[in-house]
């Protein structure tokens, strides 16, 4: 062993010296591709090209010095064996790098291929190991970027709001065991994206997709764009940055087999007029024409329109995504970093049985914005210890809008070129209704005074449907032909988070972290009818979350093992009915609400109770050890919690029952949901090249989200019971199974992963509206109760193959294979 040796990142600040065993460590390098240098005097210099640093892993790279009395300048180059696992792995995680190398269009596309994770499709999001849709927390940079408010289906988003490019990720990574303990707000896994950086020289790519040129029978109208530039920043040192940008457009959504046979209409101009006249009136209608639109057809025999396959008529979607990056390294091992990321999502509605009344026609508009502040400061470095401070901090926004089309709007973004529409479109029927919604709002509705749906009672306007003016000449049927009885959603979500923690490496075996973070969160919704405020939805909350946490990591080279505590804390912040759906109806509500601000808080403290807080301590054990020189065994065991969605969380939280009834759904203080998971895996080394990885686990979900029927007494009636229902935290079940995954690797060109999932999971309800979809919910006409719950609970088995492979070679052609088998579904009550 050489000690006091000098060993150095190329092209950065990061550097250690070796103790007289010959050991060193770099600790909280940012996840990427560097050459690794040492130097020392008699020796020549030796540098270790292309090591892959991973992301939360510990890799190993010896390096070999050569004696030499006299240096000559030359330097000893060596490519650097990186392993297709790391040694360290103390729970089932897959790390996913060149994602940009790969002709995918989601990140997502390659997650889903890993063992133990489904794809529930794009607007639910991933399932993980028999969990719910949107139950892993995301991470962008380290900031988590899980929406607060959770999947808003009207606007087409997952539980993950903001979304960022495939050619802006530098590495992917999926955490399906136990998680880390600095990682929260996650009953099923962690899902981590690392951006790129730029590196020690300027480089950047451009790349575009389509499939227009394999005709309407195939071909939805894809269209993608995407680039990007990356490097140093001249005569600044160790000062990086990164950009890129994606566009894309869709013509219509995709669907599944035989929708190109399917025949869709289209209004293609006036075929006559007919004069109507009554006993006091006489009216002029004009009887339009209808073309198909979707399928095959002769144009000469419809009206002189081609149809479009499997094209359905104002069903487009474009995106836009952007990502700026800066990175600076300074002192020894320490760095900062800025990243910058904007999405925006803008669509059309295909218009279905309401192709006679453009008024009904609808779209959508989100927008997102993200930044990340990290920062890692070396305090002390020596040999064998170092402290350091690493601070992550970020700002997050979220906004959407849904509803029907301002018309001149709707006019001009029927059919945008390649899908692709940059304007932005405007809205009909909001009027002055604020975006964001404002607690004046809210204290409208819960007053029954003033402005709270944009066209309350205009009956008028409701949709109606005089003449049999559609495609089939149908009388009934929702072929709408005049109203705007339609509904809109706004929401907007402002997350500001902020987490420290201290690595503290105490010696060559002990790495001390302790840390913790906070979130405050500006949360306003709406969604309604126009004219109505039945099953309304609307809040404006500031809900926060604290966590701390401490944990020893113990690093004996061979075996690893952490232990650590997490504590939790969450105040939603939001105020509950006494008895749901009873507010301005409560007799102990005053009539001056509306008006006086004193009566309005009197009222508020006689009629609501406030959110209490909730807190929990989450245990996590990850052990790490060799049970041959190419065989190593894990086990891990954790609790872990989640918050609630907001969205489901305050679901008809002001609403009162003499707008709406007791179909709707009422949300209540709630806790966590929480899961407790143990495993255990096993993973050989053939080779260093082809590697295979089982892991067995066992999950017990124990409070998760379900709506029950519950009585309450009536205050507006004395003697009467209301049975409503409400959100409780009432469901529970289990996840077993067998994760199985093979890695082949030929060189640096070619990669190749087998993975095969079998799992067997039982729950009480597969979302939080199961029960209410059963039978359990009927209420005896004899006792006034509720069914009996069910005995015997849902049951899901799966399995699932998944294949991928991609090569690459100095040339821009790239590939990916894919192969996926998933059955097995029971159910029983």
């Amino acid at each position: 062993p050489i000690a006091n040796a000098q060993v150095f990142i190329a092209g950065t600040s990061f550097g250690a010296v070796t103790n007289d065993k010959g050991y060193y460590f770099i600790n909280n390098v940012p996840v990427g591709t560097y050459t690794l240098r040492a130097q020392f005097i008699g020796y020549q210099p030796t540098e270790v090209t292309n090591a892959r640093v991973f992301g939360g892993q510990t890799v190993e790279f010896r390096i070999k010095m050569t004696a030499s009395a006299v240096q000559v300048g030359t330097i000893n180059v060596t490519a650097a064996a990186n392993p297709i696992v790391p040694r360290d792995e103390v729970s089932s995680k897959v790390i996913i790098t060149g994602v940009h190398n790969l002709p995918v269009d989601d990140v997502r596309n390659v997650i889903s291929l890993t063992p133990g994770v489904v794809e529930s499709g794009a607007g639910a999001g991933l399932i993980i190991r028999g969990g719910r849709p949107g139950e892993a927390n995301v991470y962008i940079d380290g900031a988590p970027v899980r929406s607060v408010n959770g999947r808003i289906a009207d606007l087409n988003t997952a539980s993950q709001a903001i979304t960022v490019g495939t050619n802006a990720v530098e590495e992917a990574s999926v955490t399906t065991g136990a998680i880390s303990i600095e990682f929260g707000d996650a009953q099923a896994g962690i899902i981590s994206y690392t951006t790129r950086s730029g590196g020690a020289k300027l480089a950047g790519s451009l790349n575009a997709a389509t499939d227009e040129p394999f005709g309407n029978a195939v071909s939805v109208g894809f269209n993608r764009f995407e680039g990007s530039i990356g490097g140093p920043i001249p005569n600044v040192s160790n000062l990086r940055f990164f950009a890129s940008g994606v566009l894309q457009g869709q013509v219509s959504a995709f669907r599944g087999t035989g929708w190109e046979d399917v025949p869709r209409y289209v209004v293609a101009g006036v075929d006559t007029s007919v004069v109507v006249n009554t006993s006091t009136t006489s009216q002029t209608v004009v009887i339009p024409r209808f073309a198909q639109f979707t399928g095959t057809c002769d144009a000469s025999k419809n009206f002189g329109f081609d149809c479009q396959g499997r094209r359905f008529p104002m069903d487009w979607n474009s995106t836009v995504q952007l990502q700026g990056k800066l990175s600076y390294s300074y002192g020894s091992g320490s760095n900062i970093s800025l990243t910058g990321i904007a999405s925006g999502n803008q669509f059309r509605n295909q218009p279905g049985t309401n192709i006679g009344d453009p008024q009904l026609f609808s779209g959508g508009h989100t927008w997102d914005r993200l930044a990340v502040l990290n920062w890692s400061h070396s305090v002390f470095k020596s040999a064998e210890r170092e402290l350091a401070i690493n601070a992550n901090f970020s700002w997050a926004l979220d906004r959407g809008i849904r509803g029907p089309l301002d018309p001149a709007s709707e006019l001009s973004t029927r059919s945008p070129k390649m899908g692709i529409e940059l304007s932005t479109m405007n809205y009909a029927g909001f009027g002055s209704f604020p975006f964001p919604i404002t607690d004046q709002i809210i204290r409208n509705i819960r007053t029954n005074t003033g402005l709270r749906t944009p066209l309350l009672n205009r009956t008028d306007l409701r949709n109606s449907q005089p003449y049999r003016m559609n495609p089939y000449g149908l009388q009934s049927g929702s072929w709408v032909t005049n109203g705007l009885d339609a509904g809109g959603t706004f929401s907007s979500e402002k997350r500001l988070t902020g987490r420290v923690q201290v690595d503290w490496q105490a010696n060559r075996y002990h790495r001390f972290n302790f840390g913790g973070e906070g979130r405050h969160t500006t949360l306003a919704y709406w969604n309604s009818s126009f004219i109505t405020q039945i099953f309304m939805d609307a809040y404006v909350v500031h809900p926060v979350t604290y966590a701390a946490w401490a944990a020893d990591r113990l690093d004996l080279g061979d075996v690893v093992l952490e232990l650590g505590a997490r504590y939790d804390y969450m105040n939603a912040k939001a105020l509950f009915s006494n008895v749901p759906g009873r507010i301005f109806s409560n007799p102990a509500w005053q009539n001056a609400a509306a008006t006086s601000d004193a009566a309005y808080a009197q009222s508020l403290a006689a009629v609501f109770t406030g959110a209490q807080t909730h807190h929990t301590i989450s245990p996590r054990l990850r052990v790490s050890f060799p049970i041959t020189e190419s065989t190593d065994f894990r086990l891990s065991y954790s609790h872990q919690v989640q918050t609630p969605d907001f969205n489901t969380f305050l679901s008809g939280s002001n609403n009162d029952l003499s707008f709406t009834n007791t179909n709707d759904q009422f949300g209540r203080d709630i806790t966590f949901g929480k899961s407790i998971q143990f495993e255990f895996g096993v993973r050989h080394a053939f080779n260093p090249d082809l590697v295979l990885d089982i892991a067995a686990y066992n999950k017990d979900k124990v409070s998760d989200l379900a709506y029950r029927i519950k009585p309450y007494d009536d205050p507006g009636n004395p003697g009467r019971t209301l049975n409503v229902n409400v959100l409780t935290n009432a469901d529970f079940g289990y996840a077993r199974g067998l994760d199985f995954k093979l890695d082949r690797r030929v060189g640096n060109w070619f990669n190749t992963s087998l993975a095969y999932t079998f799992q067997i999971a039982r729950n009480t309800g597969s979302d939080p509206f199961s029960y209410l979809n059963t039978s359990s919910r009927q209420i005896s006409q004899v006792t006034g109760a509720t069914g009996c719950r069910r005995r015997s609970s849902r049951c899901r088995w799966t399995t699932s193959a998944s294949t991928t492979s991609w090569a690459r070679s100095p040339s821009p052609s790239r590939a990916i294979g894919r192969r996926t088998r998933r059955g097995g579904r029971c159910s029983a009550t």
